[in-house]
């Protein structure tokens, strides 16, 4: 778990990360954003959540020295273990990223941003 204040360093670390190791990959500020309890502006966030629109399978996540597990990978989503560092101590915290092509960039944006409870009242 860390606050808000730290899902932000966290965030920037990691994305500053996937651009130094994914030199070919065109990056801009809607090409990854953040995403679940970041977005919702949670006080404490247990996990990032990060939406893509470029194919995971394009993206080189054995590179990354700061990467210390990767716990699942698919086509539509990776989740991995990041290692940062916060003030002065190293933290692990799970980032899950999921891949949404533009077509339905908006539709995932909404689902992913909602709390359980919200996707369930969406559905209805």
């Amino acid at each position: 778990m860390i606050t808000y204040a730290q899902s932000i360093i966290v965030i920037k670390k990691f994305i500053s990360d996937l651009k130094k190791y994914n030199k070919t990959l065109s990056f801009n500020k809607n090409t990854i954003v953040p995403d679940g309890s970041f977005r919702r502006k949670s006080e404490i966030v247990g996990d990032i959540d990060l939406l893509t629109n470029i194919e995971l399978k394009n993206i080189k996540f054995d590179e990354i020295k700061n990467i210390s597990k990767i716990i699942s990978s698919g086509d539509k989503r990776i989740s991995l273990i990041y290692k940062c560092k916060i003030n002065t101590k190293y933290k692990k915290i799970q980032i899950d990223i999921f891949y949404s092509s533009k077509s339905c960039w908006s539709y995932a944006l909404l689902h992913h941003t909602g709390n359980k409870l919200q996707n369930i009242k969406l559905r209805r």
